[in-house]
């Protein structure tokens, strides 16, 4: 007797920025004319544990390859192949065009974070919504959040800066060891620089930097790095209460975190009170970050959100 063969396929219909994913099961005609089975959905916590099950090597990151070695094969039994399609009666999707979807964070590969932000939503209909609005949702730090276009450039800066372990100052990012005391230097030629000092020391990081003790590396106004020699310094003034040595302690302790948004505000809220106009705007792009429509933090960056968009445009 003929039996029924099945196949479960995997299927994304995208329309006005959406995902939605089920299975559903298209028997072939039967011999015996058995009714076929209903559509079975397929949950988040399926497509996850399916995902990772494609990871072959145990690193967290399912490589295109790895994803290639399942797609179009049999992953949940011997009658369901895995292939995906962008819609009833449409193509299949090749395998990079498939590895794409779950590349959520655009990375290159499915990763620990995609597979996270799959989770978060909890249903493909969540995701749905926040697609079909234009936003794109993005792990910041231990928060996901729901971005456009410009909140987007912030965040994928943000995290590049941490990975490097780089702290910002004036638009820019730097090392961690420059944040240490903002001070003055007196040169012995009576000229005077100011910023955050560096000083040289015996340790292998020193050596590294080719500062000897006694130098001093200045990272001043402008983001502009100076270095002075011992033998050209007369004396050097730290200045544990200037704002910028408050501000270089807060970015370093463990439990300030770019994705605390009252500690960002609060942070952002004492910078602009204190005259540091582009350190405060960058706690204030944090803030948009993690709640997209701040109204303080909009004001304070002149911005305002497009009329019957996500997007944000100058005031």
């Amino acid at each position: 007797m003929k039996t029924n063969v099945i196949i479960a396929v995997l299927l994304i219909a995208v329309a006005a920025g959406g995902i939605t994913v089920w299975w559903f099961n298209r028997p072939l005609p039967p011999a015996n004319n058995t009714p076929a089975k209903p559509h079975e959905t397929l949950t988040i916590e399926g497509l996850v544990a399916m995902l990772k099950a494609m990871d072959a090597n145990g690193d967290e990151v399912i490589s295109e390859a790895e994803f290639g070695t399942s797609y179009g094969e049999t992953v949940k039994d011997d009658k369901k192949p895995f292939v995906i399609h962008a819609g009833p009666d449409k193509p299949q999707f090749t395998t990079k065009e498939a590895y794409a979807h779950f590349d959520m964070n655009h990375s290159g590969e499915i990763d620990a974070e995609d597979l996270y932000m799959i989770q978060n939503f909890k249903t493909w209909t969540a995701l749905e919504r926040i697609f079909a609005k234009g936003l794109t949702p993005r792990k910041f730090f231990n928060t996901v959040v729901e971005l456009n276009s410009m909140g987007l450039a912030w965040t994928e800066e943000e995290i590049a800066a941490v990975r490097e372990n780089l702290l910002p100052f004036q638009g820019q990012f730097f090392a961690r060891r420059y944040f240490n005391d903002w001070g003055v230097i007196t040169l012995k030629d009576g000229k005077q620089a100011e910023g955050f000092l560096y000083k040289g020391d015996s340790s292998e990081q020193s050596k590294a930097d080719s500062l000897k003790p006694g130098d001093v590396r200045l990272l001043g106004a402008g983001a502009r790095l100076s270095f002075h020699g011992k033998d050209s310094i007369m004396n050097v003034e730290a200045k544990s209460d200037h704002p910028y040595s408050r501000l270089a302690r807060k970015l370093k302790d463990p439990a300030f975190t770019p994705d605390d948004k009252a500690a960002n505000l609060a942070l952002a809220r004492e910078l602009a009170k204190d005259g540091l106009k582009l350190e405060a705007q960058r706690m204030y792009k944090r803030v948009l970050i993690l709640e997209r429509e701040n109204a303080e933090a909009l004001e304070y960056l002149d911005l305002k959100v497009k009329k019957d968009s996500v997007e944000y445009e100058p005031k």
